[in-house]
């Protein structure tokens, strides 16, 4: 039986698709009879009402050297982004020395915001060709995993940040949700973790379960209303 994402309980698939390769793959045809694919199958948990995929596919196979997309291709995106950094900037950021870490930074969209202010920032972004292409921009990218040994190598070498944002792809984040909360360390972050706004791919969050995985000590919610009135706004 397969286990929540969130509460752990054991979840039931209620629908499936059948199998399916990864998205984007765009493979030459010679590689067209190694292809993976995955089960995608949904299940519901009767505990937290979270909605949520069965199967997940390791982290080296999503995010790679060969990584599809370019958030900077969409226009839209980056009005999103720039009022996005806008609103960290007015509300969580101390006018000294601010410090702003974004995991799953992609090609650099958000933190060209925090860039162009002559603001700390640090973007960790996994898939080396996206992350190189921010580094070209100038834009203070590592690439690798986010996880606790990341954060801590973080805090070492450059300090602790005053906000965490997680707008894309963090793997951990978007299949260990749970897991990936009661592992974050507070030493990573200043005071508590200012803010963490995330799309989480593998799941539909109800009431319940958001609330279940927010009530987690590491993670602090401010300005919930406010964040999602910005997205609306923005329309993303």
């Amino acid at each position: 039986m397969k286990k929540c994402l969130i509460c752990e309980s054991e979840i039931k698939p209620f629908m499936s698709f059948g199998k399916m390769p990864i998205a984007n793959g765009f493979l030459p045809a010679e590689q067209f009879k190694d292809e993976p694919f995955f089960s995608l199958d949904v299940a519901f948990c009767e505990s937290c009402k979270m909605t949520q995929l069965t199967e997940l596919v390791d982290r080296e196979k999503m995010f790679h050297e060969n990584y599809a997309f370019f958030s900077s291709t969409s226009a839209r995106m980056g009005e999103h982004f720039k009022k996005f950094a806008a609103f960290v900037k007015d509300n969580y950021l101390p006018a000294k020395d601010p410090f702003v870490v974004e995991i799953g930074s992609n090609d650099g969209i958000m933190l060209r915001n925090f860039k162009e202010a002559g603001i700390k920032h640090l973007g960790i972004e996994p898939s080396a060709n996206v992350a190189k292409v921010a580094a070209d921009k100038g834009i203070d990218t590592v690439c690798e995993f986010f996880d606790e040994a990341a954060a801590r190598r973080i805090v070492e070498k450059r300090g602790k940040a005053d906000a965490f944002a997680s707008l894309g792809q963090d793997v951990d984040l978007i299949f260990h949700p749970f897991k990936f909360a009661k592992r974050l360390p507070r030493s990573a972050i200043r005071v508590s973790p200012r803010l963490r706004l995330t799309t989480i791919h593998s799941a539909f969050f109800g009431r319940r379960g958001l609330g279940r995985w927010l009530a987690l000590p590491s993670l602090l919610l401010r300005d919930f209303t406010a964040v999602f009135r910005l997205l609306a706004r923005a329309q993303v």
